[in-house]
């Protein structure tokens, strides 16, 4: 009887919250079967519409004099934090997931991070095997579905050369709803700045996370990547950039010029510009002055670097209205034009390359790139200098 067949058990599953996403999301495993069954005829018309464009990097090869791309500028005063002693970590164990050990991190934040407690809470994907072993930070979607993260998490860990510590934070940075409200110009430009603190907080924490996977014998200071996607993705450029010891990273959909973003972004954005517009009487224009030097402390385009350019990936939508391309052309080009990857989409229909609609292919190709680019440079040291004024 079909009920007797043993089931075969993939070594990278688990159960509960511990879970990695598995071929079907949770969605597509609670929907009809009916329904399931048009599954193959709308991935294939979606991805004919999903097509890429691709240019490899072309600059010189890492090397033991080569140098990172890093800031310009002299840091501004939030990083700073930067120099202050380890946050003290706690460390929870829990249960395997298959092969791999978990641990969940929490640690106090360096600032307000808009997180429930105030802390910055992680887990711990940990191949239990000898030798030094490489990690690879994943920067979750703050405020949208934690599904890119996972398959992307779970992907880099297929892999089984590569550890993870993935970020579990899920409220916004940027909190839109309280932006909108604002009863007068001093209250919004106040909850701007908050969320432009809570960006800058988590690019410090993220280090301060790097401090304690960096003061384990078992990971490897020269293996260590990050992975971020919209909006995460420039959190993940600069904390790249002011701290200087990640030594890979992708970055998806990300851009420089936040105020240019919040301007003219079609979508949430969107919603709280007209609110905002409306009472206090601004022009657009008047809208993307008012936030300019509020949001330029954290901009990408002067802190965004720290990892050698060939082992960078970035992703961009063609067709993107919230990173239109000549701001994410202006943070490739920061990062010393490393690979790129342009999806024929839109900003939200690029994370369905992430999924099983398109097959998974951008998530594949983002763990590949990580598998190749994460081992260490033969018989040298990496030389980073992010962060400082030449």
């Amino acid at each position: 009887m079909a009920g007797n067949v043993p089931r075969s058990r993939s070594p990278y599953r688990g159960s509960g919250t511990d879970r990695l996403p598995q071929a079907l999301p949770p969605a597509l495993r609670t929907t009809p079967r009916h329904a399931r069954a048009t599954l193959p005829v709308l991935s294939l018309a979606l991805v004919a519409c999903i097509g890429r464009g691709h240019v490899p990097y072309q600059g010189p090869a890492e090397t033991a004099s080569a140098q990172a791309t890093g800031a310009t500028a002299p840091p501004p005063p939030w990083t700073e934090a930067l120099l202050e002693e380890p946050s003290p970590v706690t460390v929870t164990p829990r249960r395997r997931v298959g092969r791999y050990r978990t641990l969940d991190l929490v640690l106090p934040s360096t600032g307000d991070n808009r997180q429930d407690g105030n802390l910055v809470r992680a887990r711990y994907y940990r191949r239990e095997r000898a030798g030094k072993r490489g990690v690879v930070f994943v920067v979750p979607i703050w405020g949208r579905s934690s599904q890119p993260p996972l398959l992307v998490a779970r992907r880099i860990l297929r892999y089984g050369e590569l550890d993870v510590i993935r970020l579990l934070e899920d409220r916004p940075l940027f909190d839109w709803g309280e932006i909108r409200e604002s009863p007068t110009p001093e209250d919004f430009r106040a909850e701007v700045q908050r969320s432009a603190d809570a960006f800058a907080a988590t690019a410090v924490d993220l280090g301060r996370l790097l401090d304690w996977a960096l003061a384990r014998p078992d990971v490897d200071p020269e293996r260590v990547g990050i992975v971020g996607f919209s909006m995460s993705a420039m959190v993940a450029s600069v904390a790249a950039g002011i701290d200087g010891r990640f030594t890979h990273g992708v970055f998806v959909l990300a851009s420089t010029d936040l105020a240019w973003v919040f301007s003219e972004c079609p979508h949430r954005t969107r919603r709280v510009r007209e609110a905002v517009l409306e009472r206090f009487g601004w022009t657009r224009t008047e809208f993307r002055r008012q936030i300019t030097p509020i949001l330029d402390p954290i901009n990408p385009e002067d802190l965004a670097g720290g990892i050698h350019p060939s082992r960078v990936l970035f992703v961009q939508a063609a067709r993107d209205a919230c990173m239109p391309q000549p701001a994410s052309d202006a943070l490739w080009e920061r990062l010393g034009r490393p690979e790129l990857l342009t999806v024929d989409a839109n900003h939200r229909n690029t994370f369905l390359a992430l999924t099983l609609v398109d097959g998974f292919r951008l998530t594949r190709r983002i763990g590949g790139f990580l598998h190749r680019t994460g081992g260490p440079l033969p018989g040298a040291s990496r030389v980073a200098t992010a962060g400082t004024a030449d």
